[in-house]
């Protein structure tokens, strides 16, 4: 077992998982709609610049030009990073709609080898996927979508890097993903919440849901937005601990 560690890049969570992920698992980070999670893509990206890590952020979902401009609404050097080569962004926008459009499948070991080429290209060490949801093009049944998942998440781990994949879960949901099989083929998955304490008044929850490989607390931490530095966990109070999660079973 390759027990190295990756910086996470977001405060106290490389200490609450024994020391960051495990480098060349993939990660899935999970949450409704405004809870944070391209913020945590763009936090593991930076961290990598910072260390001199090169790194892949790919995108289907936005515009290139919007991610950079949520970087640097967080004060991350994301466009620093690409001119110098050591980040890359990349749109398959147009790639998946072309298949959609033609009504085709997408093939894991096609996507994984293009993934290949640019890793070797810059010697990426780490990868992002945000989201998830445009690799699984076609509304398949369900047990065709698990074996997708399950081969990408397999192949992915052949490219050496450290991966992180965004999910979204939908809202009023108890999954733990958007097609409730993503959970049990990641290395580890952190759930973000927007949590109610009171009437009218919101917490922010980061929870570890699972992680293989390092021992952790099922328990809720409460985080902020920091210009700068993107996610922060926050000391919580007594009062805060009693902030609910979530009752789905253990994965």
């Amino acid at each position: 077992m390759n027990n190295e560690r990756v910086a996470t890049g977001v405060d106290m969570l490389d200490a609450i998982v024994n020391g960051g992920f495990r480098q060349g698992k993939s990660y899935l980070i999970s949450g409704e709609s405004g809870t944070g999670k391209t913020a945590f893509a763009l936090q593991f990206m930076e961290k990598g610049f910072e260390l001199g890590e090169a790194g892949i952020y790919v995108t289907a979902d936005e515009q290139p030009g919007d991610i950079i401009d949520d970087a640097e609404s967080f004060g991350f050097s994301f466009e620093e990073g690409i001119a110098e080569n050591q980040v890359m962004l990349l749109d398959y926008s147009s790639h998946f709609d072309s298949l959609r459009e033609h009504d085709k499948e997408i093939d894991v070991n096609k996507i994984v080898g293009d993934l290949n080429k640019y890793v070797k290209q810059i010697g990426a060490k780490r990868l992002v996927i945000d989201p998830i949801a445009p690799f699984v093009v076609k509304d398949e049944r369900m047990w065709e979508i698990r074996s997708y998942i399950r081969s990408l998440f397999y192949s992915l781990e052949s490219l050496g890097c450290t991966t992180v994949i965004t999910s979204a879960i939908p809202i009023g949901s108890n999954r733990l993903s958007l097609y409730g099989v993503e959970e049990f083929y990641a290395s580890g998955v952190v759930i973000l919440q927007i949590e109610e304490l009171d009437k009218l008044v919101y917490k922010r929850t980061l929870l570890v849901r699972k992680m293989r490989g390092s021992p952790y607390k099922l328990e809720p931490h409460l985080f902020d937005f920091e210009y700068g530095k993107g996610i922060v966990i926050q000391k919580p109070s007594p009062d805060d601990l009693m902030v609910s999660s979530r009752g789905t079973p253990v994965v």
